[in-house]
């Protein structure tokens, strides 16, 4: 029985080519990784996969969510609840603006 030997795999990045890599990186940073890909004639998934397997990829910062201002719906929906004095299953699929218009309803209803 004959065992083939599999062909050798060329490097995609020679040692020059890592070495231009992570300098134009250093230069332009996450940001620039178009800009760094297009330099070396790669594909920006291939030159963020070969920094990250150096070591070097510093992923960009992912802006963060801004928090919607007033009550959570649980808070609304523990407000309806304590202002009728009954549960409020079934409503956990409604809005917040229709639970909030629902409180208003009750509250002008109980008023008047």
């Amino acid at each position: 029985m004959e065992i083939k030997k599999t062909a050798k795999k060329s490097k995609n990045y020679a040692d020059e080519d890592v070495s231009k890599l992570l300098a134009l990186y250093a230069e332009h940073g996450t940001a620039g990784i178009e800009a760094v890909a297009q330099e070396i004639g790669k594909t920006v998934r291939s030159v963020r996969s070969k920094l990250v397997n150096l070591g070097a990829y510093v992923p960009a910062e992912k802006p963060e969510k801004a928090k919607k201002q007033g009550p959570s719906k649980k808070d609304l929906l523990s407000e309806l609840s304590a202002i009728t004095g009954s549960s409020h299953n079934g409503l956990d699929p409604a809005s917040k603006a229709a639970i909030s218009e629902l409180i208003e309803i009750v509250k002008t209803a109980q008023k008047g």
